[in-house]
């Protein structure tokens, strides 16, 4: 916890030093300092997690140092805020009300830096933590001052703290930074004998001296510079120069590709490299010519994690490799090619094997030869279908442990059709799965089976229970359900003899069960007000104002899952919540159970109500309210590490300016109530990176380009149009863009390529929903490479129309990132006409989502959107086409998972299982000239929802003969059936 507090500071620093210096230049120096002994302490509270970890003295001193965290922090965001106002009035009304809470008593009220009480603080643990290091009696020698010179050939590891008297002859030096005072960014210098070297530097200061010849172990830890952006980042060359190097070890964490040196290939004696950190691919890089390399590299047994497609040569230098770890981060590294990774089949010593992606979709893994020996292997993010995994199971006869993370698996049902026959070690962490089929002779030498986070996996197959090799089960913070069929199994195994099967289960904590039970009340709460608001009549406008509220301390228990929930308030206020809830939820059930009850009831036998269920309803509101005003206490305290402010409905005062709160605040989320205008102190939360508005606008003021920490913008206006004033091109931090409005964006000033880089690329911006056709020019979407949602809102004829041979369509097809797209034409006042669709080349390459509304295209135009490769998603709203018929052609949407049709005049609907084979849910709306829906999606063993609404009577049936055919066939997935209104 205090490490990642320290971070979070480091890396404000880091944006003040390196983007604001004319805000901070009175008090650079003090800044600098503070910088450099938060690395200190963060090295230090990493070295509490391994050397010191059941020691009492160091769980204090880490309490130390999350306090000073806390301070240096606080003092750090009212400097800048001070400096921010310093044009302002000292008696604003910022002014009084911190003079008024006593934040300026404490820490003064001059626009100087106070950090007087924090050095302090610090020296003390430095102090301490020097002393803690000399009593340390592990075996393990630490030097502060100069050893003897005569050990020149002893292999002897020594620990050596950096001070001023370390001398040259020191043999391991540990936790070295590049800034040190003294050794001007390359301090192993001046260690020539050093064999073992753990350090820590900035991208651009990292140097490894060649003079370092008898080093074997190397740990860097590289922080690149924040605010600059590099397409790639290097190791540098130098390292290729150590040719007695045993062990590699680098850690750095960047967004974007990494290079190793091509010399690693004459390392000869390497035999551990590992990388983690990067985002993007990890490469290494290639020479001119081969030849001039060792043919092999017989020492290295461990390579983690490369891109493979960089370094298929060195996989085939490396005959003893044992342990292998691949990492495939982007669609352009393996472009053209049918499968995620090259052949393994050569490498007959790997034992372990870890493949990673962020991608998956149209890359087969299972056509990839693995390594004939392997018994580890951990996928996550591949996307498998079941028939991948039969694949697997097939080549991998002698696989003996298997864990598959977070999105290793596709769609919400894993068949597991294939025989691992010497698998015994089997573990799911964090699968969407819902459900999972196997048999015992799928795993017939399994013996334990570990399950994390499986939140929807509803029960562990029964026949498992049939396997008397099975000797534990663990279950972490899994659905509740598992637990129970868990015991059945335990029960199935003790009656066929075996006792000695054990169950660990390891439930949620208070908060993470508090959360649970919250998300699952407010789902419930939601379906009852959006398609059984009839049960609710008498009381809906209460349960509108519960979901509301219960959805504000919803952020709060993610907070304090994150943050301080060890303190006793907050875990008053986390048990008060559960409380709320099962009253809540009792109530609100039980009055839903009773009006079901009197309707069903003739008019006679109805029973008057006994119970005042609004009464109930209003003394869990008043709970409620209590909850709430101790949690914004508690923010308002800035208590706990706490910096999310939410504006309370209730709190309506002036003109809704928020600096009547706080200036230090994080998060502002005021969408429960409604502004008349854009609040005009906004331009003084300097620290703001979540802003959330509802109100009459219009404009959005150039003075929130001066949020220079802005990540996230939500404006919602009762406007069709919003002229965005703001400089986006100023904001850096800027990720996600979102307005329910038409928004005019400004573009960048037309001299910005001039000095032949590009300043105002925002290579962070990721999401622009939903912005004016107008504004969908070059200057704009060339300068938001990385964009993966887009919105655009108006008169799309202007997006489409050609002029000069091309359209401001065109400028989307550059967007190699894009995966969301929304078109929703709006002609107000005139009505729409008929549009067209541009052709396929020009759509986005990667795109999966896409939502059109009011365009009334003719359904021969749903040919072109079913050849798009990647689509999954298609949402067409209201009068997105038009015409009586709909015949799909053979070939398209073949990934196609999610369909929606709005308002149409569709009649006739013809279609088969091989039109959508792989669509998982159906949904219809106002279709109320529709006559069937195709009997055909009856076959098509993916579907699992239907969903009609408002459509004719004839479409009900035909979705319903469709449910009693799947019945009938006595297939797995029976899709479920949501009709409304009910008939």
């Amino acid at each position: 916890m205090a490490e990642s507090m320290a971070s979070f500071l480091m890396e404000n620093l880091d944006e003040l030093l390196s983007c604001k210096r004319d805000l901070i230049r009175e008090e650079e120096d003090q800044i600098a300092w503070l910088y450099k002994d938060l690395q200190l302490l963060i090295a230090f509270l990493k070295d509490l997690q391994i050397k010191f970890k059941d020691q009492e003295a160091a769980k204090n001193l880490e309490a130390r140092i999350r306090d000073v965290v806390y301070e240096a922090e606080t003092a750090v965001d009212l400097f800048v805020v001070k400096t921010v106002l310093k044009d302002e009035e000292e008696d604003n009304m910022i002014t009084k009300l911190m003079k008024k809470i006593g934040i300026l008593g404490k820490f003064g009220y001059g626009r100087s830096l106070n950090l007087g009480h924090v050095k302090k603080e610090i020296k003390a643990i430095k102090t301490e933590m020097n002393e803690m290091y000399d009593r340390r009696t592990c075996g393990v020698q630490t030097c502060t001052s100069g050893i003897d010179q005569t050990s020149d050939n002893s292999d002897e590891v020594i620990i050596a703290q950096i001070s001023d008297d370390t001398d040259e002859y020191t043999r391991s030096l540990f936790r070295l930074h590049g800034s040190c005072d003294g050794y001007h960014g390359h301090p192993n210098y001046h260690f020539k004998l050093l064999r073992v070297l753990h350090s820590s530097f900035s991208s651009k200061s990292c140097w490894i001296e060649e003079q370092l010849v008898l080093l074997r172990y190397l740990d860097l830890e590289m922080h690149l510079v924040p605010h600059e952006y590099t397409p790639a980042h290097y190791l540098p060359a130098s390292i290729s120069n150590l040719l007695n190097l045993e062990i590699l070890l680098v850690s750095a964490k960047c967004d974007f590709d990494f290079y190793l040196p091509h010399g690693i290939r004459k390392m000869v004696k390497l035999r551990h490299v590992r990388i983690t950190g990067p985002r993007g691919n990890i490469f290494i890089g290639s020479p001119e010519n081969l030849v001039d390399y060792p043919s092999c590299m017989d020492n290295l047994q461990t390579l983690s994690w490369i891109n493979p497609w960089s370094c298929t040569d060195v996989l085939a230098r490396s005959p003893n490799l044992r342990k292998l770890g691949l990492q495939v981060s982007l669609c352009g590294s393996t472009y053209g090619r049918s499968s995620l990774l090259p052949n393994l089949d050569s490498l007959n010593h790997v034992q372990e094997l870890k493949v990673y992606t962020n991608f998956g979709s149209g890359h087969n893994l299972g056509r990839t030869k693995f390594p004939p020996n392997l018994a580890k292997l951990t996928l996550k993010g591949t996307r498998l279908c079941s028939g991948d995994m039969l694949t697997l199971a097939n080549s991998l006869p002698n696989l003996e442990a298997l864990k598959l993370s977070r999105m290793s698996l596709k769609g919400s049902c894993w068949e597991a059709s294939g025989v691992f026959p010497k698998l015994k070690f089997l573990k799911f962490t964090s699968l969407q799965i819902v459900w999972w089929i196997a048999s015992s002779e799928d795993f017939p030498s399994l013996e334990r089976l570990v399950l994390e986070q499986c939140y929807r996996l509803r029960k562990i197959p029964f026949e498992i229970g049939d396997l008397l090799t099975l000797k534990m089960i663990e279950l972490h913070e899994c659905n509740p359900s598992l637990a129970s069929s868990a015991r059945q199994i335990k029960e199935e195994q003790e009656s066929q003899g075996n006792n000695g099967l054990q169950i660990k289960i390891i439930k949620w904590s208070m908060e993470g069960r508090a959360q649970l039970e919250l998300e699952l009340l407010l789902l419930n709460l939601k379906q009852l007000l959006v398609y059984n608001a009839d049960l609710i009549s008498g009381v809906k406008e209460q349960v509108e104002s519960h979901y509301n509220e219960l959805s504000m301390l919803k952020a709060f228990l993610k907070d304090s899952t994150e943050k301080r929930s060890e303190y006793e308030i907050v875990k008053e206020l986390v048990r008060q919540i559960r409380v709320v809830v099962y009253e809540a939820e009792d109530v609100i059930d039980t009055f839903g159970v009773h009006t079901s009850l009197q309707k069903a009831r003739s008019g006679f036998s109805k029973v008057i109500h006994v119970i005042d269920y609004p009464g109930k309803l209003r003394i869990v509101a008043k709970e409620i309210l209590s909850i709430r005003i101790g949690v914004d206490d508690l923010y308002r305290k800035q208590s706990f590490g706490f910096r999310v402010i939410q504006q309370q409905a209730g709190e309506k005062s002036g003109r809704g300016s928020p600096d009547k709160k706080a200036p230090l605040l994080r998060v502002l989320e005021m969408r429960s109530i409604s502004l008349p205008v854009f609040p005009v102190k906004m331009k003084e939360l300097v620290h703001l990176r979540y802003i959330a508005l509802h109100g009459d606008f219009e404009i959005l003021p150039a003075s929130i380009s001066y949020l220079w920490n802005l990540q996230t913008v939500i404006i919602e206006t009762t406007s069709r149009t919003l002229k965005v004033e703001a400089d986006i091109w100023k904001m850096l931090q800027l990720r996600h863009f979102f307005t329910n409005a038409s928004s005019h964006l400004r573009g960048p000033p037309t001299n910005a390529w001039k000095s032949g880089k590009d300043p105002l690329v925002r290579r962070n911006l990721q999401t622009l929903s939903t912005i004016s056709p107008e504004s969908c020019t070059e200057d704009i979407l060339a300068r938001t490479p990385n964009l993966k949602k887009l919105g655009v809102h108006g008169k799309l004829r202007t997006l489409m129309e050609e002029k000069g041979g091309s359209s401001l369509f065109d400028n989307l097809t550059k967007l190699d990132h894009l995966v969301t797209l929304k078109l929703l034409n709006d002609t107000f006042p005139d009505r729409p006409s008929s549009g067209s669709l541009p052709p396929l080349y020009k759509f986005p390459p990667n795109l999966k989502k896409l939502t059109l509304a009011d365009t009334l295209l003719d359904w021969e135009h749903m040919a072109s959107l079913g050849i798009l490769p990647k689509l999954e998603v298609l949402k067409l709203k209201d009068n997105e086409f038009k015409g009586e018929r709909w015949e799909p052609l053979d070939g398209g949407f073949r990934l196609l998972r999610f369909l929606q049709i709005g308002r149409t005049d569709l009649v006739h609907w013809e279609g088969s299982s091989h039109h959508f084979p792989r669509l998982h849910r159906l949904i219809l709306k106002h279709c109320e000239s529709l006559k069937a829906v195709p009997s055909g999606l009856g076959d098509v063993s993916a579907l699992q929802i239907i969903e009609v609404y408002h459509s004719s009577h004839t479409a009900v049936a035909s979705v319903k003969q469709i449910q009693t055919q799947k019945q009938q066939g006595l297939t797995f997935n029976q899709p479920k059936l949501v009709i409304y209104p009910p008939e």
